[in-house]
């Protein structure tokens, strides 16, 4: 299990995302100040964003939205895992998670910050919910997987049916 942690620490940054979070405010209100004293463009401002989102989430493997890992991620994560787990003979629990009609009941009906905002609670409610050597990931636009090592079927039922209370789905 040594071996998993060190890799996963390997992997991960700060999983605070708040820590993310207050960067990018003060990064907006500098931005803001900026625009309106007529040094730069908003639509340059906003193109610098999608950029540097881009560019962060490709080189570092995290979400920018929601802070989780990425795809990419994953799927090495999940290759490795596999192995380590066959090796020790152990159970390597993985929950994969759709949020039902999310584009329907909530992108088409409150907009796409309605939605972010939706995704980005979920994701705290998912790590809330899971242990530091879990690996959450968003795989999808609403769809969510974690790889849970050491963790049996009845375990990885509590811990699902725990983030439906909480969501109160």
């Amino acid at each position: 299990m040594e071996e998993f942690t060190e890799r996963r620490n390997k992997v991960s940054l700060e999983r605070g995302w708040h820590n993310r979070q207050a960067y990018w405010e003060a990064r907006a209100e500098e931005d803001a100040r900026r625009v309106e004293a007529g040094k730069v463009d908003l639509r340059e401002v906003l193109l610098g964003y999608a950029k540097t989102l881009a560019e962060k989430e490709a080189r570092e493997g995290i979400d920018f939205l929601t802070g989780l890992f990425t795809k990419r991620v994953f799927g090495e994560e999940v290759r490795f895992l596999v192995s380590f787990c066959n090796r020790y003979e152990m159970p390597l629990g993985i929950l994969y998670i759709d949020i039902d009609k999310f584009k329907e009941e909530v992108n088409d009906k409150y907009g796409h910050p309605t939605g972010d905002r939706a995704l980005m609670v979920f994701a705290k409610t998912l790590l809330d919910a899971i242990r530091e050597s879990d690996l959450p990931a968003r795989v999808g636009g609403e769809e969510f997987a974690v790889l849970l090592p050491g963790v049996e079927q009845g375990t990885l039922d509590e811990i699902a049916e725990r983030i439906r209370k909480k969501l109160k789905i």
